[in-house]
């Protein structure tokens, strides 16, 4: 039975709004049990009159048990009755609407009719009249007035709660959610819509959200920092391990030292380099720590270095534990705590020796005659360029000398290279022995020397010095059993008296040496103004010679020899000459032999006159002439020639 009725009634929701119910939890209840209470006969049989609800006989005679049929109870008190439930029903919900703590309002197709004091608040008005009459849909944001524009209706359904955004008048949004339900017949698009405020709820909800988000954002952060720092953790200590076996495998020593520099680790290599094992070192000063603070100012500036950058380098000489010395190369850094306190320091420790060795010899051999021992032409142009600045500053006088070895050819020559070298020793030990200290010997190349005389108080005061070597070189060499003698020719030149720069006083000493030779060696000779013009002769001289024989500018002029008593020519002497414009034509042998001496040109100028003077003789038998011999003069440089013969 009870089913049929609320299938006539349109449903068991519809039914509940019929007797005055909003939930349908009354007739739900009828529905379990089968059963419509009897007190609640007549309220059925009114709602069925009311909505228009026809009741069959068989359902009038079941809400009447036990009574008459209730087709027959009289209309006037069936009318009243409901009347009277409605009016109480009605005065009950109204107390209850404008009490409520939500907004409850009316609308009828569409427009507000009735709207409680809590939806007043909530909508920002002062008066009912500012919201009745006018459209819901205004009231609501416009991102949701397409779904209010749908109708209510849609949102009947029991248990649906539907969230939405109202415009207050002030034009401040707040976030609601409503609950809708039909109050009116079918077709009447009447309904009573209720709204609770849950702006702070939505504002509570986003901060959680956002503080949940930022939470999982932060856990999400902290398990990648975790796993980077195990990650990272793990990687130090593969690091750790590697070094370890790094240093452990090292050709450089390291050791550990604490702040009283005292050993606290040191690798296999520190052994080898140093001869001390580990035992001994550990917990004591290493070997090399006298080396490196015994010295004030290279302390000082180690100690510097460490404050200012927390390292230093260096490299110096201490004793291996075997008493010989070796040179380390020692670099030291500190390890320091969050506050910049050194608590350790690692030594870095290379063992040098061999470079430093290698160093030293490139060095003398860049800067010092390997045969002599004495500083070689670089090193006198350094010492000579350094000592004229501090001799300007002082306002002092420096001598330069230059010294030949008259007679040194013909000892080379005559009694071979090695009897020679030992001459160019000896005479370098004689020329030493003769200066003063402070003073510079050097050898120039083959059996030439130089003295640099810084300091002179006087010139007068170079003579002395330059006849004692004189005195000196005029003493007899024993070369390995036999004796040579040897003179010397020495020029003087002096600073600032006849020049200010290098150039100009070795050029100088040069021309003052040559004039010593000039006025028949084994003497000195100071420099004069008018040796300038023997020098620049002597450099015109040497230009020109530099191409002559390849201009064909030198002849041979053939000085006969006759048998008196016959008249006939036996033989002939070929005597060189030298033609040359701009030399004005024949040039004496006297003034140019020397030259091509000196510059070695005779080996090939020589060669040139005999091979001239064999043609001459081969064309004079050619033209029927007898036989003859010709005299070629020869250098004795070109009979060291090798391929002379």
């Amino acid at each position: 039975m009870i089913l049929g009725l609320m299938k006539k009634f349109g449903g068991m929701s519809a039914m509940a709004r019929a007797l005055g119910h909003k939930y349908p939890t009354t007739v739900q209840g009828w529905k379990d049990s089968g059963a419509i209470p009897h007190w609640r006969f007549a309220s059925v049989i009114a709602a069925a009159k009311a909505h228009g609800v026809e009741l069959s006989k068989e359902e009038l005679a079941h809400l009447g048990q036990g009574q008459e049929a209730a087709a027959e109870i009289p209309e006037s008190v069936a009318k009243f009755d409901a009347a009277s439930a409605i009016l109480r029903s009605e005065n009950r919900y109204r107390a209850l609407i404008e009490q409520a703590l939500d907004m409850i309002c009316v609308c009828a197709h569409g427009k507000v009719t009735f709207i409680n004091a809590a939806g007043i608040k909530m909508l920002g008005a002062t008066s009912s009249n500012q919201i009745i009459g006018h459209e819901l849909i205004k009231l609501v944001h416009s991102d949701y007035q397409d779904i209010i524009a749908e109708g209510l209706e849609n949102f009947i359904d029991e248990g649906t709660v539907v969230r939405l955004k109202f415009v207050r008048l002030d034009k401040q949004v707040i976030d609601v959610e409503i609950a809708v339900m039909s109050i009116g017949s079918f077709g009447e698009k009447s309904f009573m819509m209720e709204a609770h405020d849950i702006t702070e709820q939505v504002r509570v909800a986003a901060t959680l959200r956002k503080a949940h988000h930022e939470l999982e954002q932060r856990v999400e952060e902290r398990t990648r920092e975790l796993t980077e720092e195990i990650a990272e953790r793990r990687r130090a200590e593969e690091k750790l391990e590697l070094s370890a076996k790094v240093i452990a495998n090292l050709n450089e020593a390291v050791v550990i030292v604490d702040t009283d520099f005292r050993v606290i680790s040191v690798n296999p290599a520190f052994s080898q380099i140093t001869g001390y094992s580990i035992n001994e070192v550990m917990g004591d000063r290493p070997h090399f720590h006298a080396a490196i603070t015994e010295d004030p100012e290279f302390r000082a500036k180690l100690n510097d270095s460490l404050d200012r950058k927390g390292s230093w380098e260096g490299e110096f000489w201490c004793k291996h534990k075997n008493g010989n010395d070796h040179a380390l190369r020692l670099s030291l850094s500190a390890i320091s705590d969050d506050l910049g306190e050194a608590q350790k320091y690692v030594a870095v420790l290379s063992d040098i020796t061999k470079r430093k060795q290698d160093e030293e010899r490139i060095h003398f051999q860049a800067n010092f005659d390997a045969l002599t021992g004495l500083p070689n032409r670089s090193l006198f142009h350094d010492r000579l360029n350094q000592s004229l600045p501090t001799m300007e500053r002082s306002n002092s006088k420096l001598g330069l000398m230059f010294i030949d070895l008259d007679g040194f050819k013909l000892v080379n020559d005559t009694l071979g290279h090695d009897r020679g070298d030992l001459l160019l020793i000896e005479a370098s030990k004689r020329l030493t022995n003769c200066i003063r200290s402070g003073d510079t010997v050097a050898r120039l190349g083959g059996d030439e020397f130089t003295v640099i005389m810084p300091n002179l108080t006087d010139s007068r005061n170079a003579p002395l010095l330059g006849q004692r070597i004189l005195d000196a070189l005029s003493e007899p060499f024993d070369l390995n059993g036999q004796e040579a003698f040897i003179s010397g020719s020495i020029g003087i030149t002096i600073f600032p008296d006849d020049a200010k720069d290098a150039t100009s006083l070795i050029k100088n000493a040069d021309a003052a040496m040559y004039r010593a030779k000039d006025q028949g060696k084994a003497n000195f000779q100071f420099f004069t103004a008018d040796l300038n013009e023997d020098v620049k002769e002597r450099l015109f001289l040497k230009n020109n010679l530099s191409k002559a024989l390849e201009r064909d500018e030198f002849v041979l002029h053939y000085q006969p020899k006759l048998n008196i008593q016959s008249g006939a020519v036996t033989s002939c002497e070929a005597l060189m000459r030298w033609v040359n414009d701009n030399m004005g034509g024949m040039v004496s042998p006297v003034r140019f032999i020397p030259i091509i001496e000196e510059t070695g040109q005779v080996v090939e100028i020589g060669e040139w006159a005999l091979w001239t003077a064999c043609e001459q003789h081969k064309a004079w038998c050619a033209e029927g002439l007898p036989p003859i011999r010709i005299a070629v003069n020869l250098s004795a440089r070109q009979l060291r020639e090798p391929d002379f013969v």
